[in-house]
């Protein structure tokens, strides 16, 4: 095992009585201190033979020396904080981290969903490791965000997981941060519109209210296309079933089935369920005799519904959003 002039200092601090590895690291110099608690938590488990050998090399005598030397994070960072300026003790306190915890720190930045979705494609031994590493609130997101598919094996190889070595870690992490770099690289398309809809969708609905009003004034085609935005005609599902039925009243029939196209299966769900079963059978059979439309055409027909909505909305026959202050659920 070849070890560097700083993980052989390291050692030999480790395998000192407290008070004789401070008294040592103290007639450092900081550059020095920082380079030795810098390799502390690269060192594992070091074998009696291992230490001897160093010990020989820096021709120093270790009491109990056939006893393994075990590296201690918690010791490096008390002498982190004791012997070190503020800027160096954080930076290396931080690095301490990245060492002991490589693939929690390689994912740190990234929210669950996105580790998910990111991982998803690798095998379940792999995500299995990955989600050990994390800490269990962070690792249980990242499990739930996983395809359903997925989850099961990945449990199992989790509950049969074996002890890894530090080189193996270090390397699935650098695997990550790569794998991770990647994907942020890669081009994200400019959302507009519909990144300011989910903005004002979230903000309180007086206050998102008002901040429309105040645009409309500046730009009323900005302002409506956002309008459009923040209520779909997939955001129909959530109208209540009262409201929802005065809107069918003001749709004909034919409209419903040619905007009922492309619908999710919720909004499909919502409109068979609140429809009369004469005019649920009308509608499927309007269904079975409607050839193939334009997407274009299916759309324009979905914002007219959805037109509709805001304007028995407006005239308060129906509720677009929830009572729980935010635009829509």
């Amino acid at each position: 095992m070849e070890l560097s002039g700083s993980e052989k200092a390291a050692i030999l601090v480790l395998s000192l009585p407290d008070a004789e590895a401070r008294a040592l690291l103290e007639r450092m110099d900081a550059d020095e201190i920082e380079s030795v608690l810098g390799a502390i938590p690269r060192v594992e488990a070091i074998g009696a033979e291992t230490q001897a050998r160093v010990l020989d090399e820096l021709r120093e005598r270790v009491e109990g020396s056939a006893a393994a030397a075990m590296a201690s994070p918690e010791r490096a960072l008390d002498w982190i904080d004791e012997l070190l300026p503020a800027e160096r003790a954080e930076r290396l306190r931080l690095a301490a981290q990245r060492d002991a915890a490589p693939i929690a720190w390689a994912l740190h930045p990234h929210a669950p969903g996105f580790v998910a979705s990111t991982i998803e494609a690798e095998d379940a031994q792999t995500i299995a490791l990955i989600v050990s590493q994390l800490p269990a609130k962070r690792g249980a997101a990242v499990l739930g965000a996983l395809p359903a598919a997925v989850r099961p094996d990945v449990v199992r190889r989790l509950a049969s997981l074996e002890a890894v070595s530090a080189d193996v870690l270090a390397d699935v992490a650098a695997g990550l941060d790569e794998l991770f770099a990647e994907r942020l690289r890669a081009a994200a398309p400019a959302r507009g519109v519909a990144a300011a809809a989910e903005v004002m969708a979230a903000l309180p609905k007086p206050d998102g209210d008002a901040l429309l009003d105040a645009l409309q004034q500046r730009d009323e085609a900005i302002a409506e296309e956002i309008r459009r935005s923040m209520f779909t005609f997939d955001h129909l599902a959530n109208v209540d079933d009262r409201g929802f039925k005065k809107l069918l009243q003001n749709v004909p029939v034919e409209d419903l089935v040619l905007a009922l196209k492309t619908a999710s299966p919720a909004v499909r769900d919502k409109v068979l369920g609140n429809l009369s079963n004469r005019a649920r059978q009308s509608l499927l059979e309007e269904e079975e005799m409607m050839g193939p439309k334009r997407v274009s055409e299916i759309e324009a027909k979905q914002r007219e519904i959805v037109d509709t909505a805001r304007r028995l909305a407006e005239q308060g026959e129906l509720s677009l959003g929830d009572d729980g202050g935010e635009a829509f659920a």
